[in-house]
């Protein structure tokens, strides 16, 4: 019984990990489209965004 237990857990923490990698990397890839996209479309956008977040206080 305690074998099935540590296996099992042993699996959730992989599956954790794999997640928790997949979402990263398709959020990095995302953001990497997206700031592409708009710097070749619009770079005037980027600036915009920039100065907006920038009087916010994020960056």
């Amino acid at each position: 019984m305690p074998d099935i237990m540590k296996f099992s857990t042993t699996d959730l923490e992989m599956m954790s990990k794999t997640c928790k990698t997949t979402i990263v990397c398709l959020a990095v890839f995302f953001d990497v489209i997206v700031i592409v996209f708009l710097y070749y479309n619009n770079i005037h956008f980027i600036i915009h965004c920039y100065n907006y977040y920038w009087r916010i206080g994020i960056f």
